[in-house]
C-alpha cells in the first residue's frame, strides 16, 4: 500500500518549474563564460569563476539529466509513492546526477565526431539544446509530473546534511579554493635553516617602501622585486628568506643578495647570486622523471641572508617569463609569497594554512595526472589514463573513464582550477549523507525526529572524515570520492529494491575504479545471504548489472583487438592491480601479515569505529553494509601503502551500518541513547584524527 506524504507544510512542486530554472541557469552560464574569456591566471578564485561555480554546478549535474531521470527511472522514483505524492526528490537528484556522467561522455564524443572544438561554448550550447528537447519530451509524456516532498523527519535530516556540507566547506575553504598549481615539493626547505636570534629586531619592506606582509600573495611590481631586510639589533643576524613563485610552466626565478655596506667584520661579499630555478612540467626524483605540473606551477627559493648590525640587506627576486611565451614580461602572470625567519617545517605549516600543500613528487604526479587526463579528453583522447609523452613505451587506461567525464566538463564549464573538483567533492559528500538518510527511511528510528537528526549528524561527521582525508593530501580531483559515493548508492538502492538506479550506479562504480564491479558483486551476495525472501529480485538486479559489464567489456575487447591496443590495456590493468600496490614496498612499510592490522587500526580511527555501535546489526541495510565492508577489507589491507582514499568506501559503509542498526532498534529508549553515543563517538574520532593528522 502506498503511503501518502502528508504531515508536512511542503507540497509537491511542478517538475516544469524546476526544469525552467535549470534551463535559465544553462542560458545564464553562456554569458558568464563569454565574459571571462580568456581565463585569467589561476592565482586565485576570481568573482567571475565563483559566480560560474554557483550557476554552473546545477547545469553540470542536472541538464538535461533532470528531465531524463523520470523518463528512464519512473518506477524507482515513484516506489512507495502515488502520483499525487510526486516523485521522490532525493532519488530523482541522485539518479539525475548519475545520468549526467553518461550525458557528458556522449556530448564530448559527439562534438569530437562532428569535428567541433570541445570548449565551454560548445558544451554549454549543446547542454542547453538537449535540455530544451528533453524538457519538451517530459512535458509531453508526463505533463502533470511533480517533485514530491520528503517526510518531516527525513526533511529535517536532509537539512542537517546540507548544513554539515556547508560547515565542512567553511572549515576547509583555504584548501578547497586553492589551485593545485600552487602545490610544491622542494628540498630547499630541508636545509636546516634556523630563525635569527632576535626576530623582533628584524623588519621587512619592499623597494618602494611598502611594508611586506608575510604569507600573503602579491603581484610583483616588475621583473625585479626587491625585499629589504633591516636589522635594528646591535649585532649581525642571519635571516632565512623563502620565496614561493607561482607562474606558467617554463618560468624561472633567481635570488640576488646585495649588502648595503661592510660595516661588520666577517660579512659576506657585497653581492651573491643564487642558482636559477625553473618551474618544470616534470622533475627528477631519483632515477625517475616525475610529472608535477600541467600549464601552471610553483617553485621555492630560499636564502640565508646576513644582515649587518643597525643595517640592511637587499634581496632581489629576478623573474624570467617562459621562453615559449616570448620575452615580454607580464607581471600579472606571476604571484609571489614571501616568508622569513622561519624553519622549513614552519614554512610548510604557514603555507598549509593558505591551502598550499608541500607533497611527495608521486602525490603531485597523481594530482596532475587527473588534470592532464581531463584536458586530453577535452582535446585529443577518447579514453583517459595515458602516460605522459616522455614515457616509453607509452601506456594508457591507467584509470577508468567515468570520473574524467565529470571532471573534464567541470573544468570547461566552471573553471580549470582545482576548485571545480573541490566543489564536486562537497556535493559528493552531501550525496553520501543523503543516500545514508534515504536508506534509513521506513525504520522505526526515522519516526523520531531527535533520533533522525542525531543519525544524520553521525553520517555528516563521517562525510567530514572522508572530506578531511582527501583535503589533507590535495586529492580533491581523485575519482575515489565519487567511487565511494557510487558504491553506497548502489548498495542502498539494491537493498531498497530500486533496481534501475542500482544498475546505473553499480555500472558507474565499476567505471570509476577497477575493483568497483567486485565490490558491487560482494554487496549483492551479502544481500542474498541476508534476505533470502528477495532472492529473485536481487538476482534480477545483479543479472542486469552483469549484462551491462559484459557489454562494456565486450566493446572494449573488440576495440582493443581491432586497434591493436589490447595488450597495452591489459598491461595497464595488471599494473594498476598488482605492481602499483604490492611490488617494491617502501622501506618503512610493515611486513605483509602485519599490514591488515595497521590498516584496520587506521580505518577505525578515521571514522570506521562507529561500526561498534552497529552491533548486533539490526536490519538488512546494516548487515549488508557491514558484510560488504568486511569482505572488501582484505583487498585493501594487504597493500604495502595505506593511501587516504583507500578508506573512503569503508568509512561510508561503517557509518551507514551504524545508523541503520540504531534506526532499526525497536526500543525507543535504547535507540535514543545509542544515537547520542554515536554522535559523541563520531565527533570524537573526527577530533582525534584531525589532531593527529591521520
Amino acid at each position: 500500500m502506498k503511503q501518502r506524504y502528508h504531515g508536512s507544510l511542503m507540497k509537491p512542486i511542478s517538475a516544469s518549474r524546476l526544469g525552467l530554472l535549470l534551463l535559465a541557469a544553462a542560458a545564464l552560464l553562456l554569458p558568464l563564460n563569454a565574459l571571462d574569456s580568456p581565463r585569467p591566471p589561476p592565482h586565485g578564485l576570481s568573482f567571475a569563476a565563483a559566480l560560474r561555480l554557483f550557476v554552473g554546478l546545477p547545469v553540470l549535474l542536472f541538464v538535461p539529466s533532470f528531465f531524463l531521470a523520470p523518463l528512464l527511472f519512473r518506477t524507482d522514483l515513484f516506489c512507495g509513492r502515488s502520483e499525487a505524492d510526486g516523485a521522490d526528490p532525493s532519488w530523482w537528484a541522485l539518479s539525475a546526477a548519475g545520468l549526467a556522467l553518461v550525458v557528458h561522455f556522449v556530448n564530448f564524443n559527439l562534438l569530437r565526431l562532428c569535428g567541433l572544438e570541445i570548449n565551454s561554448l560548445s558544451l554549454n550550447l549543446l547542454l542547453l539544446m538537449e535540455g530544451l528537447l528533453c524538457f519538451a519530451l517530459l512535458r509531453r509524456r508526463h505533463p502533470g509530473l511533480r517533485v514530491g516532498a520528503e517526510r518531516r523527519s527525513t526533511r529535517a535530516a536532509l537539512w542537517i546534511a546540507a548544513l554539515g556540507s556547508l560547515a565542512f566547506a567553511i572549515w576547509q575553504h583555504p584548501h578547497l579554493l586553492q589551485d593545485s598549481s600552487w602545490y610544491f615539493d622542494d628540498e630547499s626547505l630541508n636545509q636546516g635553516l634556523e630563525p635569527s636570534h632576535h626576530p623582533g629586531a628584524i623588519r621587512y619592506h619592499l623597494r618602494g617602501g611598502q611594508r611586506l606582509e608575510q604569507a600573503r600573495a602579491f603581484t610583483p611590481s616588475g621583473q625585479v622585486e626587491t625585499v629589504i631586510v633591516s636589522n635594528e639589533a646591535d649585532g649581525p643576524q642571519l635571516v632565512p628568506l623563502y620565496f614561493l613563485v607561482h607562474s606558467q610552466v617554463g618560468a624561472s626565478a633567481q635570488l640576488v643578495v646585495h649588502h648595503s655596506s661592510a660595516k661588520t667584520p666577517g660579512i659576506s661579499p657585497p653581492s651573491a647570486f643564487g642558482a636559477m630555478s625553473t618551474i618544470e612540467q616534470a622533475g627528477r626524483w631519483g632515477d625517475h622523471l616525475v610529472e608535477r605540473y600541467w600549464k601552471w606551477g610553483a617553485l621555492v627559493l630560499s636564502q640565508q641572508v646576513e644582515v649587518p648590525a643597525r643595517g640592511s640587506t637587499a634581496v632581489d627576486l629576478r623573474l624570467i617569463p617562459p621562453a615559449h611565451g616570448g620575452t615580454e614580461f607580464v607581471a600579472a602572470e606571476f604571484q609571489v609569497i614571501v616568508l622569513a625567519n622561519l624553519t622549513g617545517a614552519e614554512v610548510r605549516g604557514e603555507l598549509q594554512e593558505l591551502g598550499i600543500h608541500s607533497m611527495h613528487p608521486f602525490q603531485m604526479l597523481n594530482v596532475t595526472e587527473n588534470v592532464r587526463w581531463a584536458a586530453e579528453v577535452a582535446s585529443t583522447h577518447i579514453l583517459p589514463g595515458h602516460s605522459p609523452p616522455w614515457v616509453q613505451p607509452a601506456s594508457t587506461l591507467h584509470q577508468p573513464p567515468a570520473w574524467t567525464y565529470l571532471y573534464a566538463p567541470a573544468r570547461e564549464l566552471l573553471t580549470e582550477q582545482l576548485v571545480s573538483a573541490s566543489a564536486l567533492l562537497v556535493l559528493i559528500l552531501l550525496a553520501i549523507v543523503v543516500t545514508g538518510i534515504k536508506g534509513l527511511e521506513g525504520s522505526p528510528g526515522m519516526s523520531d525526529l531527535r533520533v533522525a537528526l542525531a543519525l544524520a549528524t553521525v553520517l555528516s561527521l563521517g562525510a567530514a572524515q572522508h572530506g578531511r582525508l582527501m583535503v589533507s593530501d590535495g586529492s580533491m580531483n581523485f575519482p575515489d570520492s565519487l567511487f565511494a559515493c557510487a558504491l553506497l548508492i548502489a548498495v542502498v538502492s539494491l537493498v531498497a529494491g530500486r533496481l534501475q538506479i542500482f544498475v546505473l550506479w553499480a555500472m558507474l562504480a565499476a567505471l570509476l575504479r577497477y575493483p568497483g564491479a567486485v565490490v558491487v558483486l560482494l554487496a549483492g551476495l551479502s544481500l542474498l545471504a541476508v534476505d533470502r525472501q528477495r532472492r529473485q529480485q536481487v538476482i534480477a538486479g545483479l543479472m542486469r548489472f552483469g549484462l551491462g559489464i559484459a557489454i562494456f567489456c565486450g566493446a572494449m575487447l573488440a576495440t582493443g583487438v581491432l586497434t591493436g591496443i589490447l595488450p597495452t590495456w591489459l598491461y595497464a590493468l595488471y599494473f594498476e592491480t598488482i605492481p602499483e600496490h604490492f611490488h617494491n614496498p617502501p622501506e618503512d612499510a610493515p611486513r605483509l601479515l602485519q599490514r591488515p592490522l595497521y590498516f584496520a587500526r587506521t580505518w577505525m580511527l578515521v571514522g570506521g569505529g562507529v561500526v561498534a555501535l552497529a552491533i548486533p546489526f539490526r536490519g538488512r541495510l546494516a548487515r549488508v553494509s557491514a558484510i560488504t565492508a568486511l569482505l572488501y577489507f582484505p583487498f585493501l589491507g594487504f597493500i604495502h601503502h595505506h593511501s587516504h582514499h583507500y578508506f573512503l568506501p569503508l568509512i561510508a559503509f561503517c557509518g551507514v551500518a551504524c545508523c541503520a542498526s540504531i534506526a532499526a532498534d525497536p526500543k525507543d529508549s535504547r535507540r535514543r541513547l545509542c544515537s547520542v553515543l554515536a554522535v559523541v563517538l563520531a565527533a570524537g574520532l573526527l577530533f582525534y584524527a584531525t589532531a593527529h593528522s591521520l
